[in-house]
């Protein structure tokens, strides 16, 4: 018996398998479970279950291609443009379904399934959901904002950084910045003034009970050089965070900094069909697929350089928390603060920052001091003298070779 030119063994997610066109309707409605599942799909018409080829019956050619995509058209919600071919094995004629999408949920006669091995399993109301918000009619770049007063000029300087000059094509067909002449949401997250603000928090002690700091991140983007953890894990975080972040719930990532760990949280779990395997190692879809492009053009994503597979190798898969609505990546310090005898009530945040720091690493200078407090030297200066004068430090040796004794 002749068999197909496809790999065996068959993947029954990915192919199904109909007798005659008898199973046309059969045959579509597994075409929208693969669709819900993988994102494409193919069916055979004149071939059996097993896979081996059976021909079809009568006179197979244009007429009978019509047929099968004005059948598809009318079944098929939303609509797909499929690729419909003859085959011919053996003298035998096939008719091969190919159709790819990401317009989901698929339906075939309004009958919502998705594919589960060989099967068209029902779809609960959580996954609809699910599939629905990762769909492309709800991709950041298939939205209309509600701000069209948008512009680009730093968006621009890192385009040109890159030889690529941000004109009017661009702005519609490489980058999704708008759709219908109007700017969309991925437009007005990239724009100059975007609304997004990134909200820094640190915390004293390992829980959220009591919060020491924070920074608002929106017109001020200020960056700080760190010692106590691993950059570019750190730097990978945040930048998954910022790719993966499901922004059309309107929820931004978090950062938040406990006195042992930094932790990075975006909103919503894995793509679905995503594995943890696939994902640890680098080889997930990434949620906003425009957005991606986009870092990965001004440079803030080096293409084949997977940022998952990164933070796992210096810190393990234990560095991830993966829940359905959200993806916490923690990244450990290299020290952990003791302020369990500091008499905190009588410091400011940024005298205490100074002087736990300086607990914990006597022979920070004040330039190292200024990165790790994310303060300037002159307020460094202040804060020291403070403390001197308090008892609470005493400087040994040399500025550049000498430690803080504290007390």
């Amino acid at each position: 018996m002749m068999r197909l030119n496809i790999e065996y063994p068959i993947d029954r997610e990915a192919y199904e398998f109909k007798n005659s066109l008898n199973g046309l309707d059969k045959g579509i409605k597994a075409l929208a479970a693969m669709l819900n599942r993988n994102g494409k799909g193919e069916v055979f018409f004149g071939v059996s279950k097993e896979g081996d080829v059976t021909g079809l019956k009568g006179q197979v050619g244009v007429e009978s291609i019509k047929m099968v995509e004005e059948r598809i058209s009318e079944v098929l919600k939303p609509a797909v443009t499929p690729t419909t071919i003859i085959e011919e094995y053996g003298g035998k004629k096939v008719i091969h379904v190919i159709v790819k999408g990401n317009d989901k949920p698929y339906a075939a006669n309004g009958d919502y399934r998705i594919r589960i091995e060989d099967g068209n399993k029902k779809i609960d109301p959580d996954l609809m959901a699910k599939l629905f918000y990762e769909s492309d009619r709800m991709a950041l770049d298939s939205i209309e904002s509600v701000e069209q007063n948008l512009s680009f000029s730093l968006l621009s300087f890192y385009l040109r950084n890159k030889g690529i000059e941000l004109d009017k094509d661009t702005l519609y067909s490489d980058f999704g910045l708008k759709i219908n002449d109007k700017y969309t949401l991925l437009g007005s997250l990239l724009s100059d003034l975007n609304k997004v603000c990134i909200r820094v928090t640190r915390y004293q002690g390992k829980d959220k009970s009591k919060t020491i700091s924070f920074k608002v991140f929106g017109d001020d983007k200020e960056k700080k050089e760190e010692h106590l953890f691993d950059s570019e894990a750190l730097k990978e975080a945040c930048i998954n965070a910022f790719v993966h972040n499901r922004w059309i719930m309107n929820i931004p990532p978090e950062i938040n900094i406990y006195e042992d760990r930094i932790e990075v949280i975006s909103t919503g779990g894995l793509s679905y069909g995503t594995s943890l395997a696939s994902f640890y190692s680098g080889e997930s879809q990434p949620v906003n697929r425009r957005l991606h492009s986009i870092f990965e053009k001004v440079g803030l994503i080096e293409p084949n350089k997977h940022g998952n597979s990164i933070i796992v190798g210096k810190y393990g898969r234990d560095a991830y928390t993966i829940n359905e609505n959200s993806i916490i990546v923690r990244i450990p310090l290299n020290f952990a603060p003791k302020t369990d005898d500091v008499d905190i009530e009588n410091y400011t945040a940024s005298t205490l920052k100074v002087y736990l720091a300086i607990k914990n690493n006597p022979s920070f200078t004040v330039k190292e001091l200024s990165s790790v407090t994310g303060l300037g030297t002159t307020r460094i200066g202040e804060i020291i003298k403070e403390l001197k004068e308090k008892g609470k430090i005493e400087r040994v040796g040399s500025k550049k070779n000498g430690y803080w004794k504290v007390f």
